[in-house]
């Protein structure tokens, strides 16, 4: 079987194809996907699952543990790789736009604003009732925060700039990245190519105090705004993008590449199964031996 031998249904395959066959291919091409673990390239690997038929949640699952077993960490890898592009995205960016956002349910209206320091008031820059109806008041939430996304990608195309963005978000799930509800978030920034720091209000001072009541005036009233009147001839987007005073590099800082790190640990994993094989087969070569002298 090869890497292009793609044919059945994937009813068929998963039906063909169970748990111990999968372990039995992947086992077999060990030193391919090997290579390409080595080249830090998790998609390719998702690639060649995908071309045995093992890209639904039950072949891929079992794909990941048929990796596992010849010592490669295919979500590891693929973190590792979502982490060095958020590095990257991060140390790229030059300007920040600072958005913040709130959703009501009930209602299905959302607002994205953003604060004005000098009239110290916020200033709702897209607001109105979503088009398509969400199945909770956390999806809501997620949804208008990927809409902050998508607006922060508007702001850095008409400013020319790399950018920023830092978001302040009604639910505490949302700016955490290891809770499904954040590395969707972070997912979606990540694809627009926007650096994303997220923030859940925890303070009490006045400014946090404000917003929910003031987000109330949009979630609860009537009208839109669409953030196409933030565009020429004003410029408006651009203007919303702030140079970010970053500290300068020290000759003491290290730069870590967690991909390169993950790789790292795949070549180890690697070494440690061939060990681990050639130690079995020397087992086995041996048992082998005393059955033989007992037939003697």
């Amino acid at each position: 079987m090869t890497s292009e031998t793609v044919t059945a249904t994937q009813e068929e395959v998963e039906e063909t194809q169970p748990k111990r066959r999968i372990i039995e291919v992947v086992t077999e091409h060990a030193d391919e996907l090997h290579a390409l673990a080595e080249a830090g390239d998790y998609r390719a690997l998702w690639r060649w699952g995908a071309e045995q038929g093992w890209d639904s949640r039950s072949g891929g699952g079992h794909y990941k543990k048929a990796l596992a077993q010849i010592g490669i960490d295919y979500n590891g890898m693929r973190d590792g790789a979502w982490q060095a592009e958020d590095l990257r995205l991060a140390k790229e960016a030059t300007h920040r736009v600072e958005l913040w956002v709130n959703y009501a349910q009930d209602s299905q209206r959302f607002v994205i604003a953003r604060h004005v320091e000098s009239l110290d008031q916020f200033s709702a820059v897209w607001f109105g009732k979503e088009k398509d109806p969400t199945e909770s008041q956390a999806a809501g939430e997620l949804d208008v925060a990927k809409k902050a996304c998508f607006l922060a990608k508007k702001v850095s195309e008409a400013a020319e700039v790399p950018i920023e963005l830092h978001l302040h978000v009604p639910r505490e799930n949302l700016a955490n990245d290891q809770q499904e509800s954040g590395k969707k978030l972070k997912g979606e920034a990540r694809k627009l190519g926007v650096a994303l720091t997220v923030e859940f209000p925890r303070d009490c001072d006045e400014l946090l105090r404000r917003w929910p009541h003031i987000a109330k005036l949009y979630t609860r009233g009537e009208g839109d705004e669409r953030w196409r009147s933030w565009k020429d001839p004003s410029n408006e987007l651009a203007k919303q993008a702030k140079p970010i005073q970053k500290p300068t590099a020290t000759a003491e800082e290290v730069e870590v590449d967690p991909l390169a790190a993950r790789v790292r640990r795949v070549h180890r994993d690697r070494v440690a199964w061939e060990e681990k094989e050639r130690e079995t087969l020397r087992e086995e070569e041996t048992r082998a031996t005393v059955s033989q002298g007992r037939e003697r």
